[in-house]
């Protein structure tokens, strides 16, 4: 048996199983990828967070029959409960957890146009209407205070188009009029910072264009995190270790991702993916190093679940799910380990989707004698910072590539080096064959790098 650990961060992670060569998949490294509910036409809009124990929970909303869903794995399956279903609700949800490690769900009644929140109280749900004055409780998103109490952001849209923030003290809920300078309020995102003050992402869609309002502890502060036209859709709040709001958001006249950070001064805005055709439904988190990431739609190309990783230099952009119909509704967030994990729609097939990236190790079972080893790893394009992910199993002679857009054309020189060929024909890597335990990365085509290659001989 060959052991080899693999580290990668990539998506672009699919493994071909031949007959000389099994991989557990059990033990798989990469972006897992898995259907939490196939029912039809479900997870149209998600919400995902995870449990004190490091359990994933999903709040979604079940198209097909009008009501508002719940997802939690249990650490082996998902039990999947039906929160209300009483006349068409579920849409606009939000989740979160109380300090009890009890979720809390906020969601736009549609036939009643208001907001309710599900709160489970340890034994039952427990479902309140919130604000039911006028058409209200749309694109709304629920935080917890500092005093554990909860807080939900969202759009009032008929007869005001404002923005509007509704806190619970204990008692009742106090709702207050956070922004209504014309039509404002869309794809709200809500946060606390460190000092329990919230702050809400959202598009104007007067101006058409990202707004941040911010309460200072006596009134509001409110500008325009990014100016620019066309920018603000789809808007996640998060704020980082230094206490500066940072805001993921869509530019949907260019079709793009953008990143707006504040740091300390001014508001400083960054093209995530410049691809185009790309950047719906954004989610953003920082992760163990304080380094923000981005969960996003590529519809471009059919429909991808995509993710970007900020490295300090540049936005380095994964594949996350290549299926195709997938990528809506993205929601993201880190497991206890510091993991990401993505919880979307596949439109395709018209379910809920998760994807949760594991850093285990990686095990390639071959019978004595019928492989030389296991090789993994990554290639950057310097220019772009897209990565690929590779996988392969090597024998002697001879290598089967187990990733995609690695070419299945390879050979073996006569200087004893594997050639693996990149996309479109632009090179190829060259790794010297087994010598002493290892193995060399020899060649490299202009404008890429490789990294995060592992190998271990037979």
């Amino acid at each position: 048996m060959i052991k080899m650990r693999l580290h990668t961060v990539a998506g672009l992670f699919i493994v071909v199983l031949f007959s000389l060569c099994l991989i557990n998949s059990s033990a798989m490294a990469g972006w897992q990828i898995e259907t939490v509910d196939s029912s039809i036409s479900v997870g149209l809009d998600t919400s995902l967070a995870f449990d004190s124990s490091g359990n994933p929970a999903i709040a979604y909303f079940d198209g097909d029959n009008g009501k508002l869903k719940y997802a939690r794995f249990n650490g082996t399956s998902w039990d999947i409960t039906p929160i209300d279903a009483a006349g068409w609700v579920g849409w606009n949800v939000s989740l979160a957890f109380d300090s009890s490690n009890n979720p809390a769900i906020s969601y736009h009644d549609i036939i009643n146009q208001s907001l309710k929140v599900a709160r489970f109280n340890g034994t039952d749900w427990d479902i309140k209407t919130v604000d039911s004055s006028g058409r209200v409780g749309y694109w709304n998103s629920l935080a917890f205070d500092a005093s554990h109490n909860p807080a939900i952001s969202y759009l009032e849209d008929y007869p005001n188009y404002d923005l509007k923030l509704a806190r619970f003290n204990g008692t009742s809920w106090v709702i207050t009029r956070v922004d209504s300078s014309g039509d404002v309020g869309w794809y709200t995102s809500l946060n606390f910072d460190g000092s329990g003050n919230p702050g809400i992402s959202y598009y104007d869609m007067t101006n058409d264009n990202l707004k941040y309002a911010h309460f200072n502890g006596v009134s509001w502060d409110r500008t325009h995190a990014d100016s620019s036209m066309g920018v603000g859709m789809y808007t996640s709040l998060a704020f980082d270790a230094s206490g500066n709001p940072a805001i993921s958001h869509f530019d949907w006249r260019n079709g793009r991702p953008k990143y707006a950070h504040f740091n300390g001064t001014s508001w400083v805005n960054t093209i995530v993916d410049s691809s185009g055709g790309v950047g719906g439904y954004t989610s953003l988190a920082f992760d163990a190093s304080g380094n923000p990431t981005i969960s996003y739609l590529d519809s471009a190309n059919g429909g991808l679940l995509k993710y970007a990783r900020f490295n300090g230099t540049l936005w380095v952009k994964t594949i996350v799910d290549p299926s195709g119909g997938v990528g809506w509704y993205t929601s993201l967030a880190f497991d206890s380990s510091g993991n990401p994990a993505i919880s979307y729609l596949d439109v395709g097939n018209s379910n809920l989707k998760f994807a949760h990236f594991s850093a285990r190790d990686a095990t390639c079972q071959c019978p004595i004698g019928s492989a030389s080893g296991c090789i993994s790893g990554q290639v950057t394009e310097k220019d772009t910072g897209v990565t690929l992910a590779w996988r392969s199993v090597i024998f002697e002679g001879r290598l089967f590539p187990g990733g995609p857009r690695i070419s299945m054309k390879t050979l073996t020189d006569d200087n004893g080096c594997y050639q693996f060929f990149l996309p479109e024909g632009v090179g190829k890597i060259k790794v010297r064959r087994c010598r002493g335990g290892g193995r060399k990365i020899v060649g490299v085509p202009y404008g890429w790098s490789v990294n995060n290659v592992n190998f271990e001989c037979k």
